[in-house]
């Protein structure tokens, strides 16, 4: 069953990101000769996209080719789990640990705002996890520094399996 780690605080500067990237390869490495189930994904919820920097060497995604993609989609309803299959990239660091990127800029700031008049909007992250959790062993959600729809969306307790590390 894949759990879900959730890195969150309202501060930036307090290693979320650092924590996020640096776990998700060493538990991938370790996993590697462990299980079948041995990829891990990590999902960059923060407009500064540092995850995505790290774990691809660059985060000059295209907004549609992003979470900033899949967020739209989903808001009209129309995500498969191939298209967001499709959006999930290969990490430099290890082939098995995958990244939702997020495309730097204001993109995703803009689709969060946009998202505010929705109804069930905090549960989009759910939803979009749901239809692509069996492929992982862990997820990992990398927030941003402030408590945006997306933190909350991230922080769900109906998520199943969900863990919420709040470092200090």
């Amino acid at each position: 069953m894949t759990k879900i780690i959730t890195w969150a605080n309202n501060k930036g500067g307090s290693a979320k990101t650092t924590t996020t990237t640096i776990v998700a390869h060493g538990l991938t490495m370790m996993l590697e000769k462990a299980t079948d189930n041995n990829k891990i994904l990590v999902v960059d919820t923060d407009s500064q996209a540092h995850s995505t920097l790290l774990l691809c060497g660059h985060a000059n995604f295209a907004d549609e080719a992003s979470l900033i993609g899949v967020l739209n989609a989903q808001r009209e309803n129309s995500n498969s789990a191939e298209q967001i299959r499709n959006k999930i990239v290969e990490s430099n660091w290890h082939p098995n640990l995958h990244i939702l990127p997020v495309a730097e800029g204001l993109g995703l700031d803009n689709v969060e705002a946009g998202l505010n008049g929705y109804d069930g909007n905090v549960f989009y992250l759910e939803r979009i996890l749901q239809k692509i959790k069996k492929d992982y062993a862990l997820i990992f959600i990398d927030t941003s520094p402030k408590f945006s729809l997306l933190t909350k969306q991230a922080q769900q307790e109906s998520l199943p399996h969900h863990l919420q590390v709040m470092p200090s």
